[in-house]
């Protein structure tokens, strides 16, 4: 599709703090949020309008063609690029679990819920919750204590998915 630089332009200059140049361009997300904070206070506003301006008076039809063309090529390599991710990442959901299962049953310490080895391992530390409820049964020093209550506990986080489990689990 091609774009009219100057209806767009003159849409951008008139209500474009409201969104409709980016309604225009197809880009409803961007123009809701134009609209509601009034074309992103006035500096996206101001924004767009030198742009628009620029490609609607200042260029000519051989530059805007090169920039049309060149947002082509980059919408092809972004699709190239997904079609490859995409294609590293299949692998059945049985190899997965396959997988999973048998670094499970090795006796290499893995995550229980992916199965990665990509594991850390941090103490506890010192819990707020624990000192609060202790500051306000007990006392302030009393709070600091009921705190320290397992901070020494290690706890092993997975770096894959975030789990959190005590070791030897």
């Amino acid at each position: 599709m091609k774009n009219n630089y100057k209806v767009e332009f003159f849409l951008c200059l008139f209500i474009g703090f409201f969104g409709a140049h980016k309604f225009y361009e197809k880009k409803i997300g961007k123009g809701i949020l134009y609209f509601f904070t009034a074309g992103l206070f006035c500096f996206g506003w101001i924004y767009d309008c030198i742009v628009l301006f620029g490609l609607a008076f200042l260029t000519n039809e051989a530059s805007l063609k090169e920039r049309e063309e060149a947002i082509k090529e980059k919408e092809i390599i972004n699709q190239e690029k997904q079609l490859i991710k995409q294609k590293e990442r299949k692998i059945t959901y049985n190899e997965y679990v396959q997988a999973r299962e048998e670094r499970k049953n090795s006796k290499e310490a893995c995550c229980p819920r992916c199965g990665s080895t990509s594991l850390t391992a941090n103490k506890k530390g010192w819990s707020l919750g624990k000192g609060l409820v202790g500051a306000a049964l007990i006392n302030p020093i009393g709070g600091v204590a009921t705190g320290m209550i397992g901070k020494n506990k290690i706890i092993v986080t997975c770096l894959k998915c975030g789990k959190q489990f005590k070791p030897g689990r």
